[in-house]
């Protein structure tokens, strides 16, 4: 069916019956994976549908995932030192960075090692039930560890290592699903 002709009958099996007689298409597919109608009569646990979507059968990337986010030591230096770093290799080669980097090896190489594996776990606890009110504790960590990954690519590329640079690069796209159909 079109979205219109799907609108259509939507609409009319609203009006012209009762809701649990409609025929309300039970999923849709969205980049493959199978998604759950709302439903008026029996709502949705979403929350839920999530959580069971995530479970992993085999090697999990949640534990290590975590682990590396334990791991990470925050940057406490200058700010605009930071933000230089993110523009210009040269101020990656400063004391200051090359501590925070150094500091950081263990988090790097357990955040690699969660991108190796297929899956990731983290189960998700909303207040009200609602998918809209879940927390993603682990989103901004993961940033943090992401822009950690690409300032060592970087330093790695400016010391003539571009194929460990790239590999590292690749690496923080698949802990991000964005190269998981290429990676696996």
């Amino acid at each position: 069916k079109t979205l219109a002709q799907a609108d259509t009958v939507v609409t009319e099996s609203r009006s012209a019956v009762e809701p649990q007689e409609a025929e309300l298409p039970l999923v849709t597919y969205h980049h493959g994976v199978a998604l759950p109608w709302p439903n008026p009569v029996e709502r949705v646990d979403y929350v839920s549908w999530m959580n069971e979507l995530g479970q992993v059968a085999g090697p999990d990337a949640a534990p290590l995932y975590n682990a590396a986010i334990a791991a990470y030591q925050d940057y406490n230096g200058d700010p605009e030192l930071y933000e230089r770093a993110a523009r210009e290799d040269e101020a990656l080669f400063l004391p200051e960075m090359q501590s925070f980097l150094d500091a950081n090896t263990a988090a790097l190489e357990m955040f690699r090692a969660g991108a190796q594996l297929p899956a990731r776990s983290w189960q998700r606890q909303s207040e009200d039930g609602m998918l809209i009110s879940v927390l993603l504790p682990e989103l901004a960590p993961m940033r943090q560890l992401a822009r950690l990954s690409v300032f060592e690519s970087r330093r790695l590329a400016a010391e003539g290592r571009p194929g460990e640079a790239a590999e590292l690069l690749i690496d923080t796209a698949a802990a991000g699903g964005t190269c998981a159909a290429v990676r696996r």
